[in-house]
């Protein structure tokens, strides 16, 4: 319960930020054609930096135990996620926007700072394992249903996103430590990408009538199919197979898991929209829903899964 209250009180945090970005372009001090600036410094600069430093923590067989269960836990989040939106395409006529936004939960700009308040900036090192496979993911599997093009293996491969899943994980295996200097800035950097993630929603919102957000019930159905009926199956399915018994601190692990579930749909779908020219406004509205309902059904879902788990 310690745990979903401090939940409703991170999640008010970034909300308020969020707000900063509307007021910004309300009162004209930017545009929301800026936003797509930011869109790229968050994803090319900001993201790279938060993963390569999650990976920088001494290393030890227990935590890398962990780390493989957080992965496995990841894979079956993410994949069920994605396949469940998938097949739902044709019966429920769904958009790439509306696919995308059920499929990839806000693993990174809303969990990282979501995690480092209520479990502690330790626990930040398992995250990585859901934003490491999401971020292959949605270079890849995401980048494609909305710009629509083919894959690029060389494109993928030379994402710097990609490149700092690497070498982060060669940096935590071989136990190397990056020099402090570097490593502060990386953290300094990294810090950015909860602010700065929802100061871009709160721009590409002023930019929008506000009764497109809250009149559309496409956009109510899509927000209650990815904020409530996919986490909570998938909290189902982890506490069926037990996994958590994999791991002593498996519960805690997959609690980071159930927490990237249950998140708004992921920022980067939107930043995607923006930079290719797809429906960035719409893909705002369902950012914006997902956000505001999230402060209930976010701590809903991780108080499900944790009293299944007693």
């Amino acid at each position: 319960m310690e745990l979903s209250i401090l939940l409703i009180k991170e999640i008010a945090v970034l909300m308020l930020i969020m707000s900063f970005g509307w007021l910004a372009v309300r009162f004209k001090l930017l545009k929301v054609e800026d936003s797509k600036a930011l869109s790229i410094v968050t994803l090319y600069i900001i993201c790279p930096c938060v993963i390569i430093r999650s990976f920088q923590i001494q290393f030890d067989f227990v935590k890398l135990q962990g780390f493989g269960l957080a992965v496995l836990g990841a894979l079956i989040a993410q994949f069920f996620m994605v396949i469940v939106s998938r097949l739902l395409r044709s019966p429920l006529k769904l958009d790439p926007i509306e696919e995308g936004s059920l499929g990839y939960p806000n693993a990174g700009i809303v969990i990282i700072p979501i995690v480092m308040a209520t479990m502690g900036e330790e626990w930040i090192f398992y995250s990585t394992a859901y934003i490491a496979l999401q971020t292959i993911m949605l270079w890849t599997h995401a980048r494609t249903l909305i710009c629509g093009d083919g894959w690029n293996l060389k494109k993928i491969i030379r994402n710097i996103n990609v490149i700092a899943i690497i070498l982060g994980l060669v940096l935590f295996i071989c136990d190397i430590k990056l020099p402090n200097i570097v490593n502060e800035s990386l953290h300094y950097v990294g810090g950015m990408i909860g602010p700065m993630g929802m100061l871009i929603i709160g721009m590409l919102l002023a930019g929008i009538n506000l009764k497109d957000i809250f009149t559309s019930k496409r956009a109510y159905f899509i927000t209650f199919l990815r904020m409530i009926m996919l986490p909570a199956a998938l909290v189902l399915i982890l506490v069926i197979t037990k996994i958590a018994n994999l791991h002593t601190s498996g519960v805690q692990i997959l609690t980071i898991t159930v927490l990237a579930a249950a998140a708004p749909p992921a920022s980067t779908i939107t930043q995607f929209a923006q930079i290719y020219g797809r429906d960035a406004k719409y893909a705002s509205v369902l950012n914006m829903l997902g956000v505001i309902v999230c402060i209930v059904t976010m701590p809903l879902i991780v108080f499900f899964y944790r009293y299944l788990q007693l």
